[in-house]
């Protein structure tokens, strides 16, 4: 019971998101508490605690169904009739335990109390329970946009053509048992897993992934100085959307240039994204398109420990954003210029005050309309966007230094 209230406290708000992942996972960790259940008696030892954590997988599994089906059923109520699809839903669920029992019975009739050939059944029935579930998932086609979605729509889009796929095409390259973070944030831990990390430690490289996109940060996140406040004010009032996006580098590794009263980020190698209080569906697209922009222009880097100025991980497309020493304050080029190409800002040692480069308005434009033309919902976008919100409309810049 405990262990139900804590994973609803921690996840629920996901559950509206991820349906086909919560629904498999109420599967499997049902499944897991099951064979943990019946696998307690051959350790009488350790009898009550197996079973409690078979009982809170049960208890696991009945807060993730639940949740999970009402998105789903959401799904199938095309003439906005949620009550009479959940009741065939139920009848059909009841039909089939049904059926399940009779099976049951025979099966433990046929079987005679014979162990060996018990637990062979129950681990092909639990297997085949498993991929059926899977399979029944992966040919549901959702037509809402979600983080997992979008990230697919996105890369495909900007990297592998100008066409927008289809919600059925979506549909089989979805993760039905990946939990990671779509914008970017498990690639840090995954990084550990790469030969080439642990090939660094030999060769005094090392190897540092996209950055991450995170959605909803708070300004005094990003904002260091007075005069990173004024230049992405500035950006934020000269752009048509309620978002601004900032570029954060990672942090770089002593060097000649490094000094330690400068500010440092909470989000190293990150895009963040800010919230105007006025931000709607069509602003967090935007966003998200354009943070992608600039994300598949980064390429992985790696820096050699050698290198007399070692180069930024996000280059100039992306601007740093950290304190701008005062003998460098003419050498910072301007957004636009810095999205044209050239070396990273790091390697000179000029760090500028910047928002991320503009939004490409006529390829949002245009995979906006393919969205429409696909047959995808716009609105609502189920992603967590995070809490923070920020208004600048009512400010005004003052020129006074």
């Amino acid at each position: 019971m405990v262990g139900s209230v804590l994973f609803a406290w921690w996840r629920s708000a996901n559950f509206g998101f991820e349906p086909k992942k919560w629904r498999m996972f109420a599967d499997v960790i049902n499944d897991i508490g099951l064979t943990i259940e019946l696998i307690s008696p051959y350790y009488p030892e350790h009898f009550l605690l197996l079973i409690c954590i078979g009982s809170m997988c049960r208890a696991l599994c009945g807060v993730s169904a639940g949740a999970s089906r009402a998105a789903l059923m959401n799904h199938f109520a095309r003439a906005s009739n949620v009550a009479d699809i959940t009741a065939k839903e139920g009848i059909q669920e009841t039909f089939v335990t049904l059926i399940g029992l009779v099976l049951g019975l025979w099966c433990t009739y046929q079987l005679d109390g014979a162990v060996t050939q018990t637990w062979i059944l129950f681990v092909v029935l639990t297997l085949l329970h498993v991929y059926a579930n899977y399979k029944g998932l992966s040919a549901l086609v959702l037509t809402t946009l979600n983080a997992q979605r979008l990230s697919i729509l996105i890369n495909e889009f900007q990297l592998g053509g100008s066409d927008v796929l289809s919600p059925a095409d979506v549909a089989r390259r979805e993760q039905i048992f990946w939990f990671g973070d779509t914008w970017g944030g498990l690639s840090d831990w995954l990084q550990w897993l790469n030969p080439n990390r642990w090939r660094s430690a030999f060769t005094r490289t090392s190897v540092k992934s996209k950055p991450t996109i995170r959605l909803g940060v708070a300004f005094h996140d990003v904002v260091r100085t007075e005069s990173q406040f004024r230049d992405l004010l500035a950006a934020a009032k000269s752009r048509p959307h309620h978002y601004l996006l900032c570029a954060v580098p990672a942090r770089a590794s002593r060097s000649p240039t490094h000094t330690n009263d400068q500010p440092k980020s909470k989000y190293p190698n990150s895009l963040c994204v800010i919230w105007n209080v006025n931000h709607n569906s069509r602003d967090v697209l935007a966003a998200l398109f354009h943070a992608y922009q600039i994300r598949n222009q980064i390429q992985p880097f790696v820096r050699s420990a050698a290198a007399a100025a070692p180069s930024a991980p996000i280059p100039a497309v992306t601007r740093t954003i950290t304190k701008r020493p005062a003998a460098n304050h003419s050498q910072g080029s301007s957004a636009g210029s810095g999205s044209s190409g050239g070396s990273g800002s790091g390697a000179g040692g000029s760090n500028t005050s910047d928002s991320a480069p503009p939004l490409s308005s006529d390829a949002f434009e245009a995979f906006e309309s393919g969205l429409r033309l696909r047959g995808w919902e716009l609105d609502p976008i189920l992603i967590d966007a995070g809490a923070w919100r920020a208004d600048w409309d009512g400010i005004t810049l003052s020129h006074s230094e």
